[in-house]
């Protein structure tokens, strides 16, 4: 039996469950242990193994936005904890416990270990479980096997979607067309594929195992195995459609006339007016060449029907029923067409495993790993050669562990938790259980309840429960209590887990809550508002629809919520007390909903009202909007504005909200239309030039949408997605190759939406606006008022579809679920929505109303709301009545209300008067400043200016910028670095490994093999190790003729130092003028554009470097391919490079950044420059001992470019 936890008595030791329901504490019960935890509190059965800081105590919850509140809820704590140490606060009755086992002149002590914690909370090892798991990988990578290279991809969707397109490249193109009809829905389109074989890319997918309509899944097997299944299949289907035809004749046809004529086939199943028909088809049957099509349903039916068993079951007492070969041959071919050609299960499992090696393969590849990958390395890691001293580490490390919300925890990470904390019953360590399985909702997300419940086995006399509710009214306390006691007498208990014979305890068993109470209440026309509310319609489910309820109980919400805000005094609701109230307000409102569908009918009901709203999902993708089809159809439009077609329909799209007569006048009007063309080539152009955002926002503008848009109600939520919209297209252009390669990504994200938070949908402004709540969503927050208008609606599992079921304490997953499974998948469904209900009911404050019904669905002529979630919790029997129903409700203390009469449009009293725009005396001289580099001093040639290319962000976008060399493919025959593929990828790759190599001071280390090893892996270039390796000792071990020294012997040096400097009005044709008259002056070379540069310069130098007389000097290196030898790399040739390329001007720039440095930095600089000044040092990497090459670049340069730099005259 689970007992009620006193915080100050809590045994800190060993493992531990913690049971929270809903409202009861549970942020403030971790925050107080975690104040014992730091003070060491308790006597030797309770006291945590010592005083720790926040450091050593770790704590895992699931969401960083959980993280974040916890952290701060406990750094607040503290905070008071310590000054009620201090007295400068009163304590509360927790406080005053564990102080009463303090002496008085210990408090000091208390209260300073209690506010070092406080300030150490941002070093707080308070994690979600992938943070923490990436922290373990990382900080114990000896033990753990981890990689330092690899990086925490966000979105692998785009990988994974390429990998399912190579299985078809690879395993289904090549195979006859007869079996890819066969395979299915497997052989359809890699994005449906991908859908099928997910299970096995999760975290848990070793730890379950997969079936297939209850039986297991059979052995993989590639497509190209069953073409002879196919073959064989096929060839039987054609011997029985001939031997049909050379059967049926005129003769079987009278036969059949006969039967009909004398009425010896039931009516109800061969109709007379039916006949003609079928005659009809079976004598076409006697000609049909082509192969029947064994998809059509249809064929199916009638094949059935005309079979001899189906003829003799059909045939009425005391007749004969029709006999000859033929029906005995269509009753063959009906059974062969019910057959699958092929198990299109095994090729299911040969993709899903193929996927899943190769997904793996890849992301090595790329040094990538996925949140699902830390769970999985982390977990092998554990189990793995080195997991007794990972664990042991791990336990040493944080001697206790509290996990929050315990009840979403999946089979592989409680395997983590057991592993590193194995003995329940230590004194050493503790490991705290906190959640409440009443609230395990996300089994989508592979949360499992099972788990939860093996850990309460595992915890056997070791349950606590947090007995008193806090949020909610004593009544409505009263009023959910009441509804699941009486579901706990039910032999399986309120939530389906009791054992049937009653022998053991119920593993999940509803515990009643005793209610805090709260002062205030809300008041309608003087009276306090009922806690527990229902609509309940009595209509005959025969006569009430699906869509009949759903439209009267949103309805009905809309109704109830206009008059509760209505303006009239005598029905205005209130919250307060005597002494102070308020009015309510939209905000104070939540609206319980499934699914987006009845969103939308309560949305439109409240707007039909004039009460605006607000929709929050759980995971809804901006991707999955309706936003999100408009934009792309209007930019591939805006790609091919010559094909007229696809730009009227994208222009007539609802959401731009073109009315007809201005798409009208385009049509007509031959001006208007070639206006309008011309106005779109201009947003072409700005994106082509500026990007992406910049050409959406100027079309809003232009086209004034966002004016349009937010006239309407869900205005706000349109704007709002368009603008996420382009963020993300803006970001995701910078990865694309042009136009066409981002829209190609676009649609790709519409057809299948992934799970990247930075999709999920934003919210548009909820202040003072109802909230419309899915109940996955709703979960861990409170509303003072909450509707749930649909609570008697219900969604089962189907056949054919995947589901998760337990069987025996194994976790099973069905890839079809059909009649072996589909009880038992229906059955883990319809608990889970008992446990939905149950935290849709515990959201309220003050008060809930629900709707209720007894409905039937399509056809169907009686209602099945035993199968819904209150119908379990109610005990209706099978097919219910509203009767039945109202008799169930009467038993609880709800109050029945009626539905409320229709509400006229509202308007509120306290909304916001619109207040005039501000307006200037005269415009906004705006200053042309801008953030520049090198990069963006065009040359000539370039054709391009300076303003049009951004400042890198950095040093490899820098380099990208810079690497003006187009890519080549190397030449397999030239067998050394001259060779090496050149262009901006083999830049950085050549950059990224110095600069690695830089962390361990030049020095030759295993790590800059891997290193490099995994670069060339990723791009495709692996028979270049062992030259690239010789390569890079060369290039450490070379000396550096003006340093004098070799990389390793340098004094100092910093790699990829970033500058900025300010540019006031420079004149970069005066800036061209002062470094040829200075550097190389006579030789020939591009001129700069003309441009203006304001603002602020910015720039990466490669290796900013002090030789052993103290000398400073900046190095950059190229990668520049000048010709297949050494040879190539004369004074000449590299003075030509760097001359066509105009890298004098780079080194300029970096040399002045080094002389603004050494005038800030030195006191003596500028009285003795020559002392510390040293130079630019060009080094052409593909020749490390010939490619050095040295500007002359004097003082007196320098401090004239200082000064135009200032904006000083010269």
């Amino acid at each position: 039996m689970s007992q009620s936890l006193h915080v100050s008595r809590f045994p800190l030791q060993g493992t531990r469950l913690i049971e929270a329901s809903a409202g009861t504490g549970k942020t403030y019960t971790l925050a107080a242990l975690y104040v014992r935890l730091v003070l060491g509190h308790g006597d030797p059965q309770s006291r945590p193994p010592a005083a720790l800081l926040p450091t050593d105590i770790l704590v895992l919850t699931f969401t960083k936005a959980a993280t974040a509140e916890l952290r701060e809820r406990i750094r607040q704590r503290l905070i008071d904890a310590a000054a009620m140490c201090r007295g400068q606060l009163p304590c509360d009755e927790v406080m005053a416990d564990i102080l009463a086992d303090y002496q008085a002149h210990q408090y000091a002590d208390c209260a300073a270990l209690l506010s070092m914690a406080a300030e150490w909370m941002d070093e707080a090892a308070i994690l979600t479980i992938h943070g923490w798991c990436q922290r373990m990988l990382s900080q114990h990578a000896f033990e753990s096997g981890a990689s330092f290279a690899e990086q925490l991809a966000l979105d692998s969707d785009e990988l994974l979607l390429q990998v399912a397109r190579d299985y078809f490249r690879q395993f289904l193109y090549p195979v006859a067309r007869e079996l890819l009809t066969a395979l299915g829905d497997v052989a359809r389109k890699p994005q449906r594929l991908l859908r099928r074989v997910r299970p096995w890319l999760s975290a848990s997918s070793e730890l379950q195992t997969y079936m297939v309509d209850g039986q297991p899944l059979p052995p993989p097997q590639p497509p190209q195995a069953l073409e002879q299944q196919v073959v064989a299949y096929q060839q039987r289907l054609t011997e029985l459609q001939i031997q049909l035809r050379q059967q049926l004749d005129e003769g079987v046809l009278t036969l059949l006339d006969q039967a009909m004529a004398e009425g010896s086939l039931h009516k109800s199943s061969y109709k007379a007016e039916q006949w003609p028909a079928d005659r009809a088809w079976l004598a076409s049957l006697m000609y049909q060449q082509e192969p029947l099509d064994v998809a059509d349903k249809a064929l199916q039916k009638r094949l059935l029907q005309y079979s001899q068993s189906r003829l003799q079951e059909k045939t009425k007492k005391g007749a004969e029923a029709p006999r000859h070969p033929v029906f005995d041959t269509i009753e063959q071919l009906h059974l062969l067409i019910q057959q699958d050609s092929v198990d299109s299960y095994v090729v299911l499992h040969h993709a899903a495993l193929w996927i899943a090696a190769e997904f793996n393969q890849r992301k090595q590849q790329r040094g990538e790993l996925t949140y699902d990958d830390l769970l999985t390395r982390l977990y092998h890691a554990l189990h793995g050669e080195s997991g007794d001293s990972l664990a042991a580490r791990i336990r040493q490390q944080y001697p206790v562990a509290l996990v929050d919300e315990f009840q979403d925890t999946d089979p592989l990470q409680f395997a983590m938790f057991r592993r590193i904390y194995p003995q329940v019953d230590s004194q050493q360590q503790a490991l705290i259980l906190v959640g409440d399985p009443k609230q395990a909702i996300y089994g989508f997300r592979g949360a499992d309840i099972h788990t939860y419940l093996q850990a309460r086995e595992l915890t056997q006399g070791r349950h606590y429960n947090l007995p008193r509710n806090y949020r909610s009214s004593a009544a409505l306390v009263e009023a959910v209590n009441a509804l699941f006691m009486q579901a706990e007498q039910q032999p399986r208990g309120a939530f389906g887990f009791a054992p049937q014979d009653g022998a053991e305890e119920n593993p999940l068993p509803f515990v009643a809550v005793q209610s805090q109470g709260r002062s205030q209440q809300v008041y309608r026309a003087g009276k306090p508002l009922p806690a527990m509310n229902y609509w309940l319609l009595d209509d005959d489910p025969e006569q009430l629809k699906k869509g009949d309820y759903l439209s009267a109980m949103a309805n009905a919400c809309g109704d109830q919520i206009a008059q509760l805000l209505a303006s009239d005094s005598s029905s205005t609701a209130v919250i307060g007390d005597k002494q102070q109230s308020r009015a309510v307000k939209p905000a104070d409102m939540a609206i319980l909903v499934q699914d987006r569908q009845q969103a939308r009918l309560v949305r439109e009901a409240l707007a039909a009202r004039g009460v605006r709203s607000v929709y929050l999902s759980e995971g809804e993708n901006i991707f999955d909007s309706d936003e999100a089809q408009t934009l792309l159809a209007l930019l591939q439009a805006l790609l091919a504005i010559e094909q007229e077609s696809l730009l009227r329909a994208a222009l007539a799209l609802p959401l731009l909200g073109f009315s007809d007569q201005q798409l009208q006048r385009w049509q007509e009007d031959e001006l208007a239309w070639e206006a309008l063309t011309e106005q779109l080539r201009g947003l072409r152009e700005t994106w082509r030039r500026q990007g992406i955002l910049p050409m959406l926002r100027a079309l809003l503008d232009e086209f004034s949408l966002a004016q349009r848009w937010l006239m309407r109600s869900d205005g706000e939520r349109i704007l709002t997605n368009v603008l996420h919209l382009a963020e993300l297209l803006q970001h995701e252009s910078q990865q694309r190759d042009g136009q066409s390669g981002l829209l190609r990504w676009f649609a790709e994200q519409i057809a299948q939406p992934g799970s990247h938070e930075e999709r999920i949908l934003r919210l548009e402004s909820d202040e003072q606006l109802v909230r419309v709540v899915t109940i996955h969503k709703s979960k861990g927050l409170q509303y003072n008022l909450v509707f749930i208008p649909f609570a008697c609606s219900y969604r089962l599992p189907g056949k054919s579809q995947q589901g998760v079921y337990y069987r025996e304490q194994a976790r099973h997953f069905d890839v079809a679920v059909g009649d072996n499974s589909l009880q038992q998948v229906q059955h883990d469904a319809q608990l889970e929505s008992r446990r939905l209900l149950y935290v849709a009911l515990t959201r309220a404050v003050y008060s809930c109303w629900l709707g209720l019904a007894c409905y039937a669905e399509g056809n169907a002529k009686y209602a099945k709301t035993e199968l819904s979630a209150m119908g379990q919790l109610l005990a209706l029997a099978a097919r219910p009545t509203a009767a039945q129903l109202a008799d169930a409700l009467a038993r609880l203390p709800w109050q029945r209300q009626p539905l409320p009469s229709t509400q006229p449009k509202l308007t509120l009293l306290d909304e916001a008067e619109p207040q005039p725009a501000l307006t200037l005396a005269s415009a906004l001289v705006r200053e042309r400043w801008w953030i520049a580099s090198y990069s963006a001093l065009r040359i000539a040639d370039d054709g391009y200016t300076a303003s049009q290319t951004p400042a890198p962000d950095s040093a490899n976008e820098a380099l990208l910028l810079d690497e003006r060399e187009p890519v080549m493919v190397a030449e397999a025959e030239v067998l050394s670095m001259h060779g090496f593929p050149r262009g901006a990828l083999a830049g950085t790759l050549l950059h990224d490994l110095l600069e690695y190599a830089w962390q361990f001071g030049f020095s030759w280390q295993s790590a800059l093999s891997e290193r490099l090893q995994q670069a060339l892996q990723q791009r495709g270039w692996q028979q270049w190790q062992e030259i690239a390796e010789d390569w890079l000792v060369n290039v450490l071990s070379t000396p550096l003729q003006a340093c004098q020294t070799n990389l390793t012997g340098l004094s100092q040096s910093v790699a990829e130092m970033e500058f900025w400097m300010q540019a006031q009005a420079v004149d970069v044709q005066r800036l061209d003028q002062l470094i040829q008259a200075h550097v190389w002056p006579g030789l020939a070379r591009p001129a700069l554009l003309p441009e203006q540069m304001n603002g602020m310069l910015k720039g990466f130098i490669d290796l900013t470097a002090v030789d052993a007389e103290q000398r400073y000097w900046v190095i950059d290196y190229k990668s520049n391919w000048l010709g297949a030898s050494d040879a190539d790399y004369d004074q000449e040739a590299m003075q030509r490079a760097l001359l066509e390329a105009r890298y004098d001007v780079q080194a300029c720039l970096y040399m002045l950044a080094l002389h603004r440095l050494l005038s800030n930095r030195l006191p003596d600089y500028q009285v003795q420059p020559e002392r510390y000044l040293g130079g630019a040092i060009y080094w052409f990497l593909r020749s490390p001992q010939q490619g050095q090459y040295q500007l002359p670049i004097s003082y007196q340069l320098l401090t004239q470019l200082d000064q135009l730099f200032r904006g000083e005259s010269l």
